[in-house]
């Protein structure tokens, strides 16, 4: 790797951003934070009357306190900068109208986030909370974030495995990271077990960088 090659994957690294764990143990996958919180974003975009202003996801307090888990048997070294895993807490700030209780609107933006968690990405969930940190004096739509682009398939992946966009191999000695791209249509850690389960699974864990 040349000095120009190292520092370009530096940058990557760090725009990744944290890494959360994706499934179980020994499912061997996570995903970049930024990812996460995107489609989560997109998850909560149908809750009347709030407006996500902030979005952050980290290891729930029990687990933090307990140092996480490690992955499973079978499972290759996690990936430089993620979580080890455990079960997650969702944490979100919001606006919302005050032509709707603010206990209301809460409740409803938590049930989608752990609804988005679990059904568009496959993360374990603990808890979530929300705080309200304004109101809308102006009743407001439901909030639709930018929809997420279309994958171009550019990279060198298994083109039968559905709902991968892309993928990049990054190998390391007698393991492999590989690094994916995900259909929007498709929940991630779906995605993530057939890729792994195409490969050597004893030799590649995978990441989820991005969804589109």
């Amino acid at each position: 790797m040349t000095e120009g090659d190292w520092e370009r994957a530096v940058r990557e690294q760090v725009g990744l951003g944290r890494l959360l764990p994706l499934g179980a143990a020994d499912d061997g996958a996570w995903i970049a934070e930024r990812a996460a919180a995107g489609a989560l974003r997109r998850a909560a975009a149908d809750v009347r009357g709030a407006r996500v202003t902030g979005l952050r996801v980290g290891l729930d307090g029990d687990a933090e306190d307990a140092g996480g888990g490690g992955a499973g048997p079978g499972v290759g070294p996690a990936p430089v900068s993620a979580l080890p895993y455990g079960e997650l807490r969702i944490s979100a700030e919001c606006d919302a109208a005050v032509d709707r209780p603010m206990t209301a609107t809460a409740e409803a933006l938590r049930e989608a986030l752990l609804r988005g968690a679990e059904e568009r990405l496959g993360l374990r969930v603990a808890a979530v909370d929300v705080h309200v940190a304004a109101l809308l004096e102006t009743p407001q739509p439901a909030a639709r974030p930018d929809p997420p682009e279309q994958g171009t398939g550019t990279g060198t992946g298994t083109p039968d495995v559905p709902g991968l966009l892309d993928i990049d191999t990054l190998p390391d000695g007698d393991h492999a990271e590989l690094r994916v791209v995900v259909d929007s249509a498709h929940r991630a850690l779906d995605v993530a077990r057939a890729v792994r389960a195409r490969a050597d699974a004893a030799t590649v864990t995978v990441l989820v960088t991005d969804i589109r």
